[in-house]
């Protein structure tokens, strides 16, 4: 069983490496011992005995499980028609019921992200769109204020994310 995990896991691997240029790091091991994976398109499940089966399909580069068991994550969409990115996250509970946690929106509030402390406060780590292509840290207080943890502060607060990871 082990071998036919890392197998299927090798191949979606292999199938992200090749006909993409920005693969999913999405990897996530809830209590039950079930493996969610992410090949950008879908959302993958491989229960504790081995079966795989397409859990969402759902294009998403990170994920992670929330102190319910609820598997959250992002959403990246572009348009080609108006060269536009939007984003979203998403919550779907492990019965599979998907809603989203923000809509899609080509603006979405700064510091805002599926990464998340006890105390409510959300981490988005980002890079700047300027020449530099520098990358910062903010974090988001349960209150709405944002820090700069990591970069140039004044690039980092001028920056209107994309990405809400």
């Amino acid at each position: 069983m082990k071998t036919a995990l890392f197998l299927f896991v090798f191949v979606v691997a292999l199938f992200v490496v090749d006909s993409s240029a920005h693969p999913s790091w999405a990897i996530v091991v809830d209590d039950k011992n079930q493996i969610f994976v992410s090949d950008l398109e879908k959302i993958w499940k491989i229960d504790a005995e081995g079966r795989v089966s397409i859990f969402s399909e759902t294009h998403t580069h990170e994920m992670r499980l929330d102190e319910n068991g609820n598997l959250l994550g992002e959403e990246i969409h572009y348009e080609p028609a108006t060269q536009k990115f939007s984003s979203s996250l998403w919550r779907i509970t492990p019965n599979g019921e998907f809603s989203y946690i923000l809509e899609r929106t080509e603006t979405p509030p700064k510091g805002v992200s599926i990464w998340k402390n006890q105390a409510g406060a959300m981490f988005y780590f980002g890079l700047t769109e300027d020449k530099d292509q520098m990358f910062y840290l903010l974090k988001r207080e349960a209150n709405g204020n944002i820090k700069v943890l990591l970069g140039d502060r004044e690039k980092a607060m001028r920056e209107q994310p994309v990405y809400p990871i």
